[in-house]
């Protein structure tokens, strides 16, 4: 098993906020939407080349009502706990 740094990877783990900006199809709701993703950064020679991240794209959509959520009725609950409700 390889490390990022073995692999002259980075990765940048904060999480963001961010504000809805542009036109979309929608009005601006004004909701404050929190999602969490991920990035690597490709390095070569202590310089960034590439870089491959998920950022949870189709979720925040969903939280601003953009999209509907799959199977709307039929989600997965969890409790605090994480125990299945």
């Amino acid at each position: 098993m390889s490390t990022l740094e073995e692999k002259n990877m980075a990765h940048n783990g904060r999480a963001f906020d961010d504000l809805a900006v542009g036109k979309l199809d929608k009005s601006n709701t004004g909701k404050e939407v929190h999602v969490s993703g991920t990035t690597i950064f490709i390095l070569k020679d202590g310089k960034i080349v590439d870089e491959i991240g998920e950022e949870q794209a189709l979720t925040a959509l969903q939280k601003l009502g953009l999209l509907p959520p799959p199977n709307p009725g039929k989600e997965i609950r969890y409790d605090a706990e994480l125990n299945h409700v």
